[in-house]
């Protein structure tokens, strides 16, 4: 009885490239078979071959090195390469791999006379090893799985025989990052190695509260504000830069008010003003400089807005802490009439002032006009109506408001 054996018959290059997987291979991947029998454009080899596939250096373990002729970093790293070519020829084949022609990969080699294997005109392999810089380095185990990715410091002799020797050996990963992008959107950066950061968003960024979170990592520490009117931004500077300072010391004196308040009209319009004019900010610094995020803060909001913060200082309306009779070093103390009321017992005029500007009844900044370092005491009701019934309760027990002009210090905002 006879049988009929069937050879499989040769494939074209054409067929091979079709089937290969377009996924990019990452460590622990198995090398697709496709990819074992891809044809392969060469030059530099030993025996003057142009072509060869992968599967003639199987059971090797295969570096494949990623290069340019005009890679200064690639060439410097090729004597080391060629070292460990030569001493481990047994057991490894390194590849070097490049999209460069032919012509402009012989001559190198003619200037600098490398004993390395180079594939030239490459796509497929420069796909499937996805990186964005060079040299790059994929290390396959003599069992076809990827055990690497890594850079030049990682091609050791030492490195390859740890490797040889137990399939599980660990090599640094090669952290690829494009350098084209903008830092804010790559991955995996050191933030704790940040000196300083600060980004500006103009306009709403979808997905994203309107919200303020605090910010650290390591030995950075941040603030990060989002989807906020200008108003808001300005006035969380104000409060951290001028903590003695309260909003009535906060002036708009001029410009597109729009561009800078929240609207208040309808529903509809306040989404479309959203898109345009909410920001979104966030600053990162080193611990021992958290006292300047503030300040960083206002020089990016004065330098990037169509708005600019000063501290200054402006005649205002205000009303004066006063003694209502001359005559008056101290008031005598008329004591807790109800549960309503509260007695604040021989404090500075200066921080009686201060209770009463931090009031939102008194509609003006309060100013002191007692010159006396003298004590006061007084009783008065915590959650007082208006300006009028705080100046009757002061009037009983000798003081008063009275309203003056006076030029005090403001935070001023003003469109450039």
């Amino acid at each position: 009885m006879f049988s009929l054996l069937s050879f499989p018959q040769p494939v074209s290059a054409q067929a091979v490239v079709k089937d290969i997987p377009t996924k990019s291979l990452q460590i622990g991947d198995t090398i697709p078979e496709e990819l074992w029998h891809l044809p392969l454009q060469i030059v530099n080899h030993p025996n003057g071959k142009d072509s060869i596939i992968l599967n003639d250096f199987r059971g090797k373990l295969i570096i494949l090195d990623f290069w340019a002729t005009w890679c200064g970093s690639c060439i410097a790293n090729m004597p080391k390469v060629f070292k460990l070519q030569e001493e481990l020829n047994d057991d490894v084949q390194v590849l070097l791999i490049t999209k460069e022609n032919r012509p402009k990969v012989n001559q190198f080699f003619q200037r600098n006379p490398f004993s390395l294997i180079s594939a030239v005109n490459d796509e497929t392999f420069n796909r499937l090893f996805t990186h964005l810089s060079i040299p790059h380095y994929s290390i396959i185990n003599k069992q076809g799985t990827i055990q690497a990715i890594t850079s030049s410091d990682q091609i050791t002799t030492d490195n390859i025989r740890r490797i040889l020797e137990d399939t599980t050996a660990e090599v640094t990963v090669k952290i690829d990052r494009d350098t084209k992008a903008p830092f804010l959107t790559t991955s995996n950066l050191p933030l704790d190695h940040i000196s300083h950061h600060s980004v500006l968003f103009e306009g709403q960024l979808g997905g994203f509260p309107s919200s303020v979170d605090q910010r650290k990592y390591g030995h950075v520490i941040g603030v990060s504000y989002t989807n906020m009117a200008l108003v808001k931004l300005f006035k969380a500077v104000f409060r951290k830069l001028y903590p003695d300072l309260n909003d009535k010391r906060f002036l708009f004196e001029s410009g597109d008010s729009i561009k800078f308040f929240y609207p208040v009209h309808n529903t509809t319009a306040k989404k479309e003003w959203y898109k345009k004019n909410l920001y979104s900010y966030e600053v990162l610094v080193k611990n021992e400089r958290s006292n300047d995020i503030f300040n960083y803060m206002l020089n990016d909001l004065n330098n990037h807005t169509p708005f600019r913060g000063i501290l200054t200082t402006r005649k205002r309306r205000c009303m004066q802490l006063v003694f209502k009779k001359k005559s008056s070093s101290h008031v005598n103390d008329v004591g807790m009439m109800s549960g309503q009321q509260k007695t604040i017992e021989y404090i500075k005029a200066e921080d009686l002032v201060t209770y009463l500007d931090d009031s939102p009844q008194i509609p003006f900044p309060v100013i002191n006009g007692i010159n006396s370092q003298k004590k006061v005491n007084v009783t008065i009701t915590p959650k007082f109506e208006n300006l009028k019934d705080i100046r009757q309760q002061l009037n009983e027990q000798g003081l008063d408001l009275t309203e003056v002009v006076a030029e005090i210090p403001v935070f001023v905002i003003s469109q450039k």
